[in-house]
């Protein structure tokens, strides 16, 4: 039987652990809940693999199900949505060299396979190696990419067994969302996109442009010019054309292809846009699937000027949301020179160093000197002299003495960009006046002062993990909030356009994510929900007074003012239900309209929270809910 720990090894993949069971496990059942045990896992966490045929056909069709999953061909088939029937016992042991129990899913030749889909939303699952007495721990993704290769993208599929059951005992689509992917409510789509009007505002403030492109792009676009560790996160596809595409992974890459398409636009080119973005990573604190970008970019000018820039634009963002934030920066001509006194030459090593090198933010140094040797095949001496470099500290003047000191000649480019880019940063970022009361809100206004220059602070362990960056490189970090992740970064990537244009064009800027960012600003209690728009509901005590009651609410939405009716029923009109319903949906004001009131010419004006009124003309009711801040 193939050996499938070797196979997956070779290919790539991981095994993150190995367990040796006491013995082999009698029937499937046994075996989950020993290996459970085990590696600490729940039973769902345990795939079992079950080979069917298609009907009329000899062609195995393969599922991979959690442990907890009955085996019930009806349902199997109503997922798979063509009949399906067990193959023999003795046609699988002939298929896969060994018994249903100590099957490995991926020995053999299928011509489709089903994976079920909740299996990809568990971090790690555990899968038969082939030997009875091992087992193997590995991510469900690595699982999906392995098959994706050996049986070709299109053979692959997910399965979604709870979909089946339910749509079997009820007929009824049950309403779900995909992990990493997540509604917003108009409780939360109101303050989030009143954050997005604040940091548009700053964006324009600056002088930055929008610009929108598609969400789909050629997958030659994106291959190549992300990085490995990002093109592992790509979302690829064949289109009902068969066209090779790819959900966009950010916006910078797309910014490019429209700087080589649109050689007329004006240079330096200023953009902004703001957009989603998906990536195929894990879901966890602040990280999701589908999330929105917010990107300013500039085109066509190397000026350390525009870097500077970029990091102003950071603070001043970060102060108009009210929040303490720190910029670290540094710059991958750094990077460069270390690699020259490590005596590294060639460039793969070279690029794993950096990408190992970023992850000490997020795995600490331990572990990176341990990922150092294992993946970047670094001496005991290498290590020593990486770690000496990234815990240089100190004030941003001092670290760059030392940083010449342990470099020498090699990083004096870097050195005197990382001093201009400081200067400018300085000079764009006078030192503040305190924040006005309530800028905290994420609807405080974007004219709250800039940051502190103690805010920019030199981090030679800022590498940027994306392989485009050639220079300044940063990353924003919530000083409220230790241990949370950037909410903004960026860099300058002179060589990233020219893949597409063919000759040199430079470029820099900066991203925000805006579901990261969102949420953080909600832990910390500055997001103010809200679930309504309305300032005012127009109440019609009857149905006589419905025709009057909509000119007035037309006359406060003429003035500018947010106004809406609620009514189940324009025949059979009640007061209390209406001012229950503007209640119940947050509306603070009710303008309520009766005869005397249509006589008269006024409306009475009801203050919902502090149940007080007052009979004003509707002009007056303008003045008075504008006064009270709508």
């Amino acid at each position: 039987m193939p050996n499938f720990e070797q196979n997956f090894i070779t290919a790539g993949y991981t095994v993150i652990q190995r367990c040796t069971l006491e013995k082999a496990p009698a029937n499937p059942r046994e075996r989950a809940e020993m290996v459970a045990r085990a590696l600490g896992v729940t039973r769902e966490q345990v795939v079992k693999a079950i080979a069917l045929q298609m009907a009329g056909s000899k062609t195995p069709f393969l599922f991979l199900i959690s442990e907890r999953e009955r085996l019930d061909l009806e349902i199997f088939s109503r997922a798979s949505r063509v009949r399906l029937e067990f193959c023999p016992e003795d046609q699988i042991q002939a298929i896969f060299g060994a018994t249903i129990q100590t099957l490995s899913p991926f020995a053999g030749s299928f011509r489709n396979c089903g994976i079920d889909s909740r299996i990809i939303d568990f971090d790690a699952v555990v899968v038969p190696s082939g030997d009875p007495l091992v087992e193997l721990l590995v991510d469900p993704l690595d699982i999906h990419d392995f098959l994706a290769e050996r049986l070709g993208p299109d053979a692959v599929h997910a399965v979604d067994f709870d979909l089946a059951r339910h749509e079997a005992k009820t007929g009824v689509v049950e309403p779900r969302v995909l992990k990493g992917f997540r509604d917003y409510l108009p409780e939360e789509m109101l303050p989030r996109q009143a954050m997005i009007a604040t940091i548009t505002e700053v964006f324009e403030r600056f002088g930055f442009v929008p610009l929108q492109t598609p969400a789909l792009e050629y997958s030659d676009i994106l291959l190549g010019k992300l990085g490995s560790d990002a093109e592992k996160l790509l979302f690829r596809f064949r289109d009902n054309g068969g066209r090779d595409v790819c959900l966009r992974y950010d916006l910078t890459v797309p910014l490019a292809r429209v700087a080589a398409q649109y050689p007329e636009i004006p240079k330096p080119f200023k953009r902004y846009q703001i957009a989603p973005v998906w990536r195929a990573e894990k879901p966890g604190r602040g990280r999701f699937r589908e999330f929105f970008q917010c990107d300013c970019d500039i085109v066509g000018s190397a000026s350390l000027l525009y870097d500077a820039e970029c990091i102003a634009l950071d603070l001043a963002v970060m102060a108009a949301l009210g929040v303490k934030a720190e910029v670290r920066f540094n710059n991958r001509k750094v990077l460069a020179a270390l690699a020259a006194t490590l005596n590294v030459t060639e460039a793969r090593q070279m690029a794993a160093i950096f990408r190992t090198v970023d992850k000490i933010p997020a795995q600490g140094k331990a572990r990176v000197r341990e990922l150092l040797k294992a993946d970047a095949a670094c001496t005991d001496g290498q290590v020593e002299k990486l770690m000496q470099f990234v815990e240089i500290s100190g004030g941003n003047d001092e670290m760059l003495a030392r940083l010449s000191e342990l470099l020498g000649p090699g990083a004096a480019q870097a050195i005197a960009e990382l001093r201009r880019v400081k200067e400018y940063v300085e000079a764009l970022t006078p030192p503040p006046d305190p924040l006005p009361q309530g800028a905290g809100e994420a609807v405080a206004s974007s004219s709250a002062p800039s940051t502190q220059h103690s805010a920019l602070r030199l981090d030679f362990s800022i590498a940027r993990g994306l392989d485009y960056y050639t220079g300044t490189v940063y990353e924003t970090f919530l000083t409220e909030l230790p241990g949370s992740g950037s909410v903004m970064s960026g860099g300058r990537y002179d060589g990233l356009i020219e893949r597409y244009l063919g000759k040199p064009m430079p470029a820099v800027g900066i991203s925000v994510g805006i579901d990261r960012l969102f949420s953080y600003l909600a832990e910390l209690g500055k997001v103010k929900k809200s679930a309504v728009t309305s300032r005012v509901c127009v109440v019609a005590m009857d149905a006589a007074c419905l025709a009057p009651a909509l000119r007035v609410l037309s006359q406060f939405r003429g003035a500018g003012i947010a106004a809406e009716m609620v009514i189940e029923n324009d025949q059979k009109l009640r007061l209390d239900k209406q001012l229950s319903l503007a209640g119940k949906k947050g509306i603070p004001y009710a303008a309520i309209i009766g005869g005397n009131e249509v006589a008269k010419g006024t409306v009475m004006l009801k203050d919902l929270v502090a149940r007080t009124q007052e009979e004003l003309t509707v002009e007056q009711a303008v003045g008075r809910l504008r006064a009270r801040g709508s």
